[in-house]
Parts: C-alpha cells; structure tokens; sequence
C-alpha cells in the first residue's frame, strides 16, 4: 500500500510538477521570440526603404551607409528567422515576403521610426535634393527605431541578446556614418 501510494504520489508530482503552461514566461522564450519577431519586421521596412533609394543620387555618406544597412540587415533578417525557427515559434510574414504582392497580409505592427508604404510612397515623388533630404531623414528615423528597441531588449536568451547587441551596434555604427 505504501509503495503503491508513493508511486502515485511520484507519479503526479512529475504529471503536475514539471509540466506548466507558463514555462515560455519563466524561460524568456515569449520575449526572445517577440524581440526577433520585431527586429525582421523592422529590417523588412528598412530594406523596402532603401529599395526606394536605388536609382537616385545620393551623398557618398549617404551611400556608403545605405550600403552597409544592407548588408547588416539581410544578415539579421536570415538570423533572426533561423532563431525563431530554432525555438519553435511562427516567422512572421513580412511586407518583403513574396506572398505579400499576391494578396498575402503582411503581419508587420506599427513600429515607431518604422518607415511606412506611404512614406515610401511619398520618396517616389521627390528627386534630387529633396529625395536625398526625405530619404536620409526616415533612413535615421528607422535606425533609430531600431538602437532604441535592440537597447531595450532585457531577455536572457544568449542568443536574442547577441542578436540585439548587434542590431543595436549596427544600427549606431551607420547613423554615425550619416553624422
């Protein structure tokens, strides 16, 4: 009776004890993933920004800084997609995803310094001068956005740190090459 007893008492204590619901709460994976999440849709609008910038004239600074987002961002967009694909969680679709001119929704949040379709929209209408004013200023705006959010990133994830830690040096590295 005793064993038995101890059994069942073993039993739901493993059943009760190491199973919770809340296990992404106590190990960060919620906020390593929404961190992540967050980043691609920020680097996705980034790229679609400079997009816009192909084509046009620009200061060499300008340039050379368009350049070297580039770069950083298509690095941290395949990142964080291979991170959150490590931990299980949804990619979210982008507004660069194909699917997105066929009538498939980008799931993308409003992101402060995030450039919008209209603001692209908007630098299609400009040239010269005006378009290198427009286009440098949302270019710091987003690289803004994201040195704030990278800043603030607190989660324990080794991996999402690392990957905010760069996002946040990248991001600064080029808004101090715009000067």
């Amino acid at each position: 009776m005793r064993f038995r007893l101890l059994v069942t008492g073993l039993l739901a204590f493993l059943l009760f004890g190491c199973s919770s619901d809340d296990s992404d709460a106590k190990d960060g994976s919620a906020d390593r993933a929404a961190f992540a999440t967050e980043l691609m849709h920020r680097d996705a609008a980034l790229l679609n920004l400079l997009d816009a910038s192909l084509g046009q004239s620009l200061p060499t600074t300008t340039s050379t800084a368009v350049e070297t987002v580039r770069a950083d961002v298509t690095a941290r967009i395949e990142t964080s997609a291979d991170l959150l694909a490590e931990w299980g969680a949804d990619v979210p679709v982008t507004v660069r995803d194909h699917g997105v001119d066929h009538g498939i929704e980008a799931d993308a949040p409003d992101l402060e310094g995030t450039p919008t379709e209209d603001d692209i929209h908007g630098l299609e209408e400009l040239s010269g001068d005006d378009f290198a004013t427009a286009f440098t200023e949302l270019l710091r705006a987003a690289l803004d956005g994201t040195t704030t959010a990278a800043s603030a990133y607190d989660g324990t994830d080794p991996s999402a740190g690392e990957l905010a830690e760069a996002a946040e040096r990248q991001s600064q590295a080029a808004l101090d090459t715009l000067g």
